[in-house]
């Protein structure tokens, strides 16, 4: 089964260790990692090396309520943007449970990022998500999905020095992802998948907005 992708640069693939150490992630959904990681391997839901994915999301985007939108979209994006700071700043593998499930099937193999990370005092210099545009598709009490076009920079790796370690993979122009995230002491992410949307849908989720 593909796994899922939870990034531009950073998905969740096979990493292959130049030291001979391999590690397996699982990338939103979406990495080679060793003291210095390998380009992110991406497979799309075709099979050509895209990005990794569980199966073909649908891209038809059900219409809700303005309030309810407005709460849940700043709910996801907060997870997000948290995500993005933790890489950015402080990238600590204790600090993952303030933004992603446990029960997350990339859990343990972002976790192991970061630790690999921390242990070589790096972090990375871009917004691994800047999301652009949501659009609910589903909502429950305890559980959202929703579409959004976000796009992503080349997400560097650098050390403590800000000086340019190796490459995630390459900036992304505005692509579509389906997220779903859960309340378990609070908003956390539960998967993350690219999808391709349609024009009209990309156009509708844009307009949209994150507020």
């Amino acid at each position: 089964m593909d796994r899922q992708c939870l990034g531009g640069g950073i998905g969740f693939a096979v990493f292959k260790k130049r030291a001979g150490v391999q590690i397996v992630a699982a990338a939103l959904g979406i990495i080679a990692i060793a003291i210095l990681l390998n380009a992110v391997s991406h497979r799309s839901a075709g099979g050509g090396r895209v990005t990794t994915t569980i199966g073909r999301q649908s891209t038809t985007v059900p219409s809700v309520s303005s309030s309810t939108l407005s709460a849940s979209a700043k709910n996801l994006v907060a997870v997000l943007q948290r995500r993005n700071e933790v890489f950015r700043s402080e990238p600590d593998p204790s600090l993952i449970d303030s933004y992603m499930a446990k029960s997350s099937e990339a859990y343990d193999d972002e976790k192991q990022l970061l630790t690999t990370l921390h242990e070589n005092n790096q972090h990375v210099d871009s917004e691994l998500l800047d999301v652009l545009g949501i659009r609910l598709n589903e909502h429950k009490a305890v559980y959202v999905t929703a579409t959004i076009v976000a796009s992503s920079k080349s997400n560097n790796v650098v050390d403590k020095n800000n000086k340019f370690v190796y490459s995630l993979g390459s900036a992304t122009e505005p692509t579509g992802y389906v997220v779903s995230y859960i309340f378990v002491d609070g908003w956390k992410i539960a998967s993350i998948n690219r999808v391709d949307l349609s024009a009209a849908t990309r156009k509708a989720v844009l307009a949209s907005g994150v507020s």
